[in-house]
């Protein structure tokens, strides 16, 4: 049994065993594994990679001068890919180097 009324209900029951256990292994998660590992990347990260894969690809067209109209739609999204997934790469080699 747990040694405090965690939660304040006055009673001494298993949610406060529940409560107590995790206090003293040092876990403020109860159910372990569904947070963010050191490796992972949010939806906001995912939703920048693929931002900046629109913009890289923009850069290209510009710097080689190339027309988008001309581009087919397959070509562009393959790109679009390649570029978002070599940022999300670069992201999360630079998120490890922390």
């Amino acid at each position: 049994m747990a040694i405090n009324d965690w939660n304040g209900d006055g009673k001494n029951d298993r949610t406060d065993d529940f409560i107590e256990y995790h206090i003293m292994n040092g876990s403020n998660d109860p159910e372990p594994g569904r947070g963010h590992k050191s490796g992972e990347l949010g939806t906001i990260g995912i939703v920048l990679c693929a931002i900046s894969g629109l913009v890289e690809q923009a850069m290209l067209y510009v710097l080689l001068g190339i027309d988008a109209e001309n581009v087919p739609v397959i070509v562009m999204i393959l790109l679009w890919f390649v570029f978002s997934f070599i940022t999300t790469l670069l992201v999360m080699w630079l998120k490890g180097k922390r």
